[in-house]
């Protein structure tokens, strides 16, 4: 199950991500190290919450 929202925190590598759902606690992928590209607060993303919201990972960044 996908679901977009915004990167309203990141504390330690767990991000903080406001849904119309509600606010989700998860982390990034590691493929964006290996891009180095990091999730910055303010950004658009989707998460892959398949797993459940407590195991949601973020997917994609969208573009700033």
């Amino acid at each position: 199950m996908s679901i977009k929202g915004r990167i309203i925190a990141n504390v330690g590598g767990l991000y903080t991500v406001r849904t119309p759902e509600g606010d989700v606690s998860c982390r990034a992928r590691g493929a964006f190290r290996h891009k180095n590209t990091l999730p910055l607060v303010g950004d658009y993303v989707t998460l892959d919450a398949s797993q459940g919201e407590n195991n949601a990972v973020i997917e994609t960044i969208e573009r700033r």
